[in-house]
């Protein structure tokens, strides 16, 4: 006996790259919407130490999968 509901995902864990490599990983909401999630990217501790005061070229997105910050 199982409970269906459990095995529905809710949250993925995502990679965050910045000019092409790894840096981090955030767990996120299934259905995040893009401007929140590059919001919570921003403020990952790790992401600020890599991007610092750096203007952002580009981001790419891979929805549920990997954000690259390009700098």
């Amino acid at each position: 006996v199982y409970e269906e509901a459990k095995l529905i995902r809710q949250e993925v864990t995502m990679a965050i790259q910045v000019n092409g490599k790894l840096r981090t990983s955030l767990i996120v909401a299934l259905d995040i919407e893009e401007e929140s999630l590059k919001q919570k990217v921003l403020e990952d501790e790790i992401v600020q130490k890599f991007v610092g005061m750096a203007p952002i070229k580009r981001w790419i997105i891979v929805k549920n999968k990997i954000v690259n910050i390009v700098i």
